[in-house]
């Protein structure tokens, strides 16, 4: 314990020092993460993005982005494309649904990208996609250049291929390397080169690499300089995953004091799921229900969908007894979208990303999410009246 203690407290400094030049740079200062619009597919990440892209946009590069995009290193399928009057659009309608970016070349072929940050696929999503679009390439966009779901590339008759039909790229890589690049070359437009730097920045922290090349370097430095180091920081890796769930169960604690009972300025109670069979609050399936007492088995319901990472939240039927949760009728869940959180699927019910999970870290997570819950609770309630 002396040389993890010894270990934690060397890293301390060394961060602490990273952390004064961070402020002195101005660094933290990001107005995306300011307007509340960090993970907005739409408007934020799929709009800039396409900006950039187009080679009629107010960047005035013309189609320079647009070729440093289609030429990266990787990118062969996209070689042949004629760049000649190409066309951006975003939320391009089709007749069952929306692409987040097409661009569109003058010979009948293009490129459709499927922005994901935080959404769920949707049922035969790229599928769709493949038949509104069949000569152009899709390219599958997430943090992390994770692949689309089975049931995204599948209609049970028609199964897309991977590196044929579709192509998996991450903002963490490949969106960051192009905007580097793009960064670079505008050098001599302060404004544009700082904005670009802005929403690098921004990827960054979703992806969870902020941490700059000399800071990581020292830290590692630090670690493998003993034996002793190099063996404590082995067992923090090791004990990573029951430091997070200690932390949700202090988040379970403070919620279940201000829900005991009714007797809360809300007049909510809250309930936690599948206790009796002694899943940990945070694994896939675990949830929460917060409920008043006249309503009749119905409740605000959050849900942990993915180990961990991520939260919904919507109105749902709840049976305390069996356990199981039935949907309620989606008209009422639409209403939700008022409360500008992320839409997505669950079960078909309606649901909605409780973005400020993913956006918080995990140092901050016990003082701040209990809050956040609480606010989201109450703008619900406001507008149920």
């Amino acid at each position: 314990m002396g040389n993890i203690n010894d270990l934690l407290t060397e890293i301390k400094v060394i961060n602490k020092k990273y952390e004064t030049i961070a402020e002195r740079t101005g660094e933290k200062f990001n107005i995306f993460k300011i307007l509340k619009r960090e993970s907005d597919e739409v408007r934020t990440h799929s709009a800039f993005i396409a900006e950039l892209l187009n080679p009629r946009g107010c960047h005035d590069y013309k189609d320079i982005f647009l070729k440093m995009f289609v030429q990266m290193e990787g990118y062969e399928f996209l070689k042949d494309l004629d760049l000649n009057s190409v066309d951006v659009k975003i939320e391009e309608v089709i007749f069952n649904g929306r692409i987040d970016i097409v661009i569109k070349a003058k010979d009948g072929k293009g490129v459709v990208i499927e922005n994901k940050i935080y959404a769920q696929d949707q049922p035969q999503q790229l599928v769709r996609y493949k038949a509104a679009y069949p000569n152009y390439q899709i390219l599958y966009l997430t943090l992390e250049g994770k692949g689309p779901d089975i049931s995204s590339i599948s209609d049970g008759k028609t199964l897309l291929e991977k590196g044929k039909d579709f192509f998996t790229i991450s903002y963490k890589k490949d969106i960051c390397n192009w905007l580097n690049e793009c960064k670079l070359n505008a050098n001599g437009h302060p404004i544009l080169r700082e904005t670009i730097s802005q929403y690098i920045y921004l990827i960054k922290y979703l992806t969870h690499t902020t941490m700059n090349e000399e800071n990581k370097n020292e830290l590692v430095n630090s670690i493998v300089a003993t034996t002793e180091n190099i063996e404590s920081a082995e067992s923090i890796v090791r004990i990573w995953s029951d430091v997070k769930y200690k932390i949700i169960s202090n988040i379970k604690i403070a919620i279940q004091n201000a829900y005991r009972d009714y007797n809360n300025d809300l007049n909510l109670q809250v309930f936690f799921d599948y206790e009796e069979n002694q899943m940990i609050l945070g694994q896939q399936d675990s949830c929460f229900w917060f409920i008043k007492k006249d309503w009749e088995n119905v409740g605000i319901f959050f849900y942990f969908n993915s180990d961990l990472e991520s939260i919904v939240f919507c109105i749902n039927k709840i049976d305390f007894k069996k356990g199981i949760a039935n949907p309620f009728p989606n008209e009422f869940n639409i209403k939700l979208v008022n409360t500008g959180k992320q839409q997505m699927n669950y079960c078909n019910l309606q649901c909605y990303k409780f973005a400020v999970w993913n956006e918080t870290a995990w140092k901050e997570k016990e003082a701040k999410i209990p809050e956040e819950i609480h606010s989201l609770l109450n703008n619900i309630l406001e507008y149920l009246k």
